[in-house]
């Protein structure tokens, strides 16, 4: 470097230097391939969405966004893996509400919601609640409510501590039901114990409407605020005299914490522009899912508020997992 080089950059304030050295890293990411963790097997409907989100981000950025399946232990092997990962934006976790049950529930989890930044909650996915018609009937949702108030009601979930183990639950609490817990291995299992009438009623996602037998299930209620546009004969929980129980399940984009803003800003953008687009969304009402596209602030806030719902009442059960 000459004598008359170094003259002229010692006149430039270091904050000039460094406000186009930031606005460069912000313009540069992604320099490469991009890898997105899905705790879950390929072909499951979070698999899907992630890989829509990663093939259009992709484009866009002209970079390959890859989705890799860490599957097991309730989401936490995708999710320790993510954490321990490079703070680079190069490692991102897709996942849904487990990933703050998990910290509530397990004795020792790997990891803490602090272990991460949270980036957008992508789409919601609202549970819906069926009802087996041999012993439950087929009358209005009030009529099957008040029904079940006269005796027990099994209902089946897809695993103990999973979010439909835990909505079932919080009905019973909310609603003074009598209920027993029957968990499942899995949604496939829980769907063939509620059409053999093994259970009364289980909590699904809306995907699962059209494995159902209309002659022996019944789709009551649906927890969201409001109507689904795929099932708008379906009504809320609410409506049926059931208020409060209208959280969604997230599907959303973390990065390991200490990961440069500049990525998660980037991510934020992108992923409001695909959100936007009527082909994703359309491709999102297949799924039954519904566009978000939060900001990182606010996916933070829901995250937070799913910690401060649940945690009373795993603590109220004592539900503890090894």
């Amino acid at each position: 470097m000459t004598s008359t080089r170094r003259a002229l950059l010692k006149c430039i304030p270091l904050s000039l230097v460094l406000g186009v050295s930031g606005q460069a890293m912000a313009q540069d990411y992604p320099l490469k391939p991009i890898r997105i963790i899905v705790p879950f097997s390929a072909g499951g409907g979070t698999d899907v969405v992630a890989r829509v989100l990663a093939a259009r981000a992709g484009a866009k950025w002209k970079q390959p966004v890859v989705v890799e399946n860490k599957p097991g232990a309730n989401t936490m092997i995708a999710a320790d893996y993510v954490a321990r990962s490079p703070k680079d934006g190069y490692t991102l976790l897709f996942t849904i509400n487990s990933h703050v049950l998990s910290t509530l529930i397990y004795q020792k989890p790997s990891y803490q919601i602090k272990d991460f930044t949270p980036i957008s909650n992508v789409v919601d996915n609202y549970l819906v609640l069926f009802t087996n018609k041999a012993s439950l009937g087929n009358g209005t949702g009030q009529e099957v409510i008040a029904r079940m108030r006269t005796r027990q009601v099994s209902y089946g979930s897809f695993g103990v501590g999973s979010f439909a183990h835990l909505y079932g639950e919080q009905m019973s609490k909310t609603g003074n039901f009598n209920m027993l817990h029957v968990p499942y291995k899995g949604e496939s299992d829980a769907v063939n114990g509620l059409l053999s009438s093994q259970i009364d009623a289980t909590f699904l996602g809306p995907q699962a409407s059209t494995r159902m037998q209309k002659d022996k299930a019944k789709i009551l209620a649906v927890a969201s605020p409001r109507r689904l546009e795929t099932l708008p004969d379906v009504p809320t929980l609410a409506e049926v005299g059931l208020p409060g129980l209208d959280r969604g399940t997230f599907l959303g984009l973390l990065a390991p914490a200490g990961t440069p803003r500049d990525a998660v800003q980037a991510w934020e953008m992108v992923i409001k522009e695909i959100v936007s687009e009527p082909d994703f969304r359309q491709r999102m009402k297949a799924l039954y899912m519904v566009p978000v596209g939060s900001s990182s602030e606010e996916f933070a806030k829901t995250l937070d508020d799913d910690l401060k719902f649940w945690a009373p009442l795993i603590k109220t059960l004592n539900l503890t997992l090894n």
